[in-house]
């Protein structure tokens, strides 16, 4: 063979030859490096160790095992061989990279010279992106659905989790008159793996796909998250009947015989140590593949997704009287109208499938809905070319909707067909494809929490995270956060309980999204020390607190307008973020604050009862608007971040007349490009309230800030929480931030300083004159950030009139 090329861009390296006849042949390495594919900021730290240190969880020699696997059921595939290069003058150039180098020699599959047969007598050797391409121009390309389950089983089977879009390519053979393609699949450096120990165990709550291979199959989700877009494409005309046709007949090729024989294929020392084991895990997973088959069937079958062509096509889809749909696309033959035998055919029940969705791509399409009213939701995308798209069915808005932008269409909405005609273009294919879906499904994680401060002395609970997904609904369709937990107070006596659940709902209303907050509270501490800017604090802190439960419910429309590139993560769950937020909505509180549980404290020694003690319940409406156009959350260096609220209480409930208010914040940053890029952060806030208000809704100082939606952020540091009260607060803050240096602790990181400024006052129509006095504090500290600065943690200690605070944080107050 002669050396022809390297290769491996991942964790692997390669060396392509030519054989002497004249095919092509690679070698990979056994060995990996993972670090090739992280950051720089995070190579030659604990975080390259780590990674290295976890190829040990792989199965070097798992493509030796796999190979007689395919072998048996028949699966296209190229054989492995276990080999050493040797330190041969004729590597040439390659020779001092490659000589002695340890791995697997297989046959790289590529086309035969000259249109003759390629490898295993194919027509054409395509990756899957230039496959996608030939699928798009006509249905005479057509990937054999039953050899690929075949592929996706085993995947299952042997607990290979990586297999995206470039983990195949793809074999044309003649059909007739046309071609069927028949998948490859590549790279088994992750069939086999063993993520095991607790620490694994902990991450897979948060990361299913770190899953580990045993005698029982994993997670569903975590096995087949990276193949899910390719899997609903390519197996969505198998009916649950064939599907299991081909997981009998998979498993029936796998014998005892065939996985013992397999199984040995592994070089002896490896055999001694795993074999038995490995053995007897593979014989558990065939016997148990029908039943993980099947689930994997329902995951997928919910939404469905039918991809059409470029060619002029039509579309039936008929809702039959038993609730099912029947699906039937084909070619148009001639402008005539003429119609050619379906391509595609499949009849879906509403017990399996919640929604069918079809892509008819370009040309001009003819889409036709009939029948009864259906359970099954129809979504139809006309893509480009001059569409025609139908509704004669009994269904209305809720199961039949059309999606198209481009060419010259026609609706005929019937009953009530909803009609899309906004501009969208999906997210990028390497999020899409490549690793998570964006439009279907869902995911959730959960996360203990154990909290100390100032205001209670422990809080315990744990919050639940899910995430649904839905189709145009970028990044999600609905969210909802639920937190529960317990806290202990010995100013407070005994435990109080804590719930809140927030729900935010994308496209809810077609350009508005919707949010639900729900909080019950039974320690809502908050501090009172009387109206003021000139209140004095001669007692305890403790004896400032106020006991009070507390229970808000706020639902709200929301527009959103120039969303972030951040807003569509395609790992983990974070919240939507838009340069331009509008929200608006009903709110209801209610609050306990009795003085029977507060006579030792300041508010319960007052001669007169203050307004809102006691039960107060107060029904009102609120408003926001926010402006955001910060480079970073984690550690803005320029834009603005705007934000004002309004909120009305009319006289109903426990309302005595009618008040409201008005809460604003605005802050900007300024970075010069000299040395330690100094950034100068600014924030000016002020809250007003008119009207007669309970103690509970005053414009505080120090402590909770800018409430106008329950948003809560410090405004006055070196004061104590709710420090002032009145009917105006004003404060302004400033930063001076300041890069030091690089850093490398667990991982690279930049390490800096920063001094800080802040003022503010209260203004209370029964101050004395001599109450107007800015109340200011001094101060600074250092701060860290990690991975690009995604993960800032800041330390100041600030003094101010009432004491010297230390501050911890992620990130930064503004």
């Amino acid at each position: 063979m002669t050396p022809l090329r390297t290769g491996g861009f991942g964790q692997s390296i390669s060396l392509h030859f030519t054989g002497e006849d004249g095919r092509r042949y690679t070698v990979r390495s056994l060995d990996k490096d993972p670090t090739k594919r992280i950051w720089d900021e995070l190579k030659d730290t604990i975080v390259d160790d780590v990674l290295q240190d976890l190829i040990s969880a792989l199965l070097p020699t798992g493509a030796l095992v796999a190979d007689p696997l395919m072998e048996a059921t028949g699966i296209l595939h190229s054989k492995h061989t276990l080999v050493v290069i040797p330190d041969d003058p004729r590597l040439g150039e390659y020779r001092e990279e490659f000589a002695g180098l340890i791995g697997t020699l297989q046959e790289h599959p590529s086309e035969g010279p000259d249109d003759t047969p390629g490898f295993a007598g194919s027509r054409r050797i395509s990756g899957t992106e230039r496959l996608w391409e030939h699928l798009e121009e006509s249905p005479c390309n057509r990937v054999d659905a039953r050899a690929y389950l075949k592929a996706k089983l085993m995947d299952l089977f042997i607990g290979d989790k990586d297999r995206h879009y470039g983990q195949w390519r793809w074999a044309q053979f003649p059909d007739g008159d046309c071609y069927t393609w028949l998948t490859i699949p590549e790279d088994r450096d992750q069939a086999f793996i063993g993520f095991k120990g607790f620490a694994m165990a902990m991450a897979r709550k948060r990361l299913p796909r770190q899953i580990t291979f045993g005698d029982k199959y994993p997670s569903l989700v975590g096995l087949s998250t990276t193949g899910w877009e390719m899997d609903r494409e390519f197996l969505s005309e198998l009916n649950k009947t064939a599907w299991d046709s081909v997981v009998t007949a998979f498993r029936r090729d796998l014998p005892d015989s065939v996985i013992e024989d397999a199984v040995r294929r592994l070089p002896p020392p490896y055999y001694k140590m795993i074999g038995e084991t490995l053995t007897q895990a593979l014989k558990s997973r065939r016997d148990a593949l029908p039943d993980f088959a099947s689930r994997y069937y329902e995951l997928i079958t919910r939404q469905v997704e039918i991809q059409a062509t470029d060619k002029d096509e039509y579309a039936q889809c008929e809702h039959l009287p038993n609730g099912d749909l029947a699906v039937r696309i084909g070619l148009i033959e001639d402008p005539g109208g003429k119609r050619k035998a379906p391509y595609f055919q499949r009849t879906f029940h509403p017990q399996e499938t919640r929604e069918v969705r079809i892509y008819l791509r370009g040309g001009d399409d003819h889409a036709e809905i009939s029948g009864t009213k259906g359970q099954i939701v129809v979504r139809i995308d006309g893509g480009g070319g001059d569409d025609t798209l139908t509704n004669a069915s009994q269904s209305g808005t809720s199961k039949t909707r059309f999606y198209d932008y481009r060419g010259k269409n026609q609706f005929a909405k019937g009953r009530g067909a909803k009609i899309d005609e906004r501009p969208y273009k999906r997210p990028p294919a390497r999020l899409l494809r490549a690793r998570y879906a964006l439009d279907w499904g869902g995911q959730a994680a959960t996360a203990p929490i154990i909290r100390v401060n100032p205001d209670m002395d422990v809080f315990v609970g744990a919050t639940y995270h899910r995430q649904h997904f839905g189709y145009r609904k970028d990044p999600f369709s609905s969210q909802h956060f639920f937190k529960i937990g317990l806290a202990k107070d010995s100013d407070l006596k005994g435990i109080k309980p804590f719930a809140s659940y927030t729900g935010n709902f994308r496209e809810f209303m077609r350009d508005f999204d919707a949010r639900i907050y729900l909080k019950y509270s039974g320690f809502q501490t908050i501090r009172f020390n009387g109206f003021g800017n000139k209140t004095e604090i001669p007692r305890p802190s403790s004896f400032y607190k106020v006991e009070q439960r507390h229970f808000v419910f706020a639902p709200a429309l929301e527009f959103r307008a120039g969303d972030h590139k951040g807003d569509m993560p395609h790992v983990g769950m974070g919240s939507l973020r838009s340069k331009l937020t509008i929200d608006f909505g009903p709110i209801i509180k209610y609050s306990n604050t009795p003085l029977s549980s507060n006579r030792e404290k300041y508010i319960g020694s007052l001669d007169q009862p203050l307004y809102g003690t006691d039960s107060f319940g107060q029904v009102g409406a609120l408003g926001e608007v926010a402006y955001d156009t910060r480079n970073s959350l984690g550690y803005p260096t320029q834009g603005v971040r705007v934000r004002v609220a309004g909120a009305i209480y009319p006289g109903v409930w426990d309302v005595e007349s009618t008040f409201g208010s008005i809460d604003g914040v605005a802050s900007t940053y300024l970075t010069a490009p000299i040395p330690t890029n100094p950034t100068l952060a600014l924030r000016a806030g002020g809250k007003k309230v008119w009207g007669t208000f309970p103690f509970h809704e005053s414009a505080f100082l120090g402590g909770s800030g800018f409430v106008g939606s329950g948003i809560s952020s410090g405004n006055l540091r070196g004061f104590r929480k709710n420090r002032f009260a009145g009917e105006t607060a004003l404060y302004g803050n400033s930063e001076l931030r300041l890069v030091l240096t690089k850093i490398k602790l667990l991982v690279s990181g930049e390490l800096g300083v920063f001094g800080t400024a802040d003022a503010g006052r209260v203004i209370y129509d029964k101050d004395p004159d001599n109450a107007d006095k800015w109340h200011t504090s001094i101060g600074g500290g250092f701060w860290l950030s990690f991975l690009k600065r995604q993960q800032t943690f800041s330390a100041a200690i600030v003094k101010g009139d009432d004491l010297t605070g230390v501050y911890l944080r992620a990130g930064f107050m503004f």
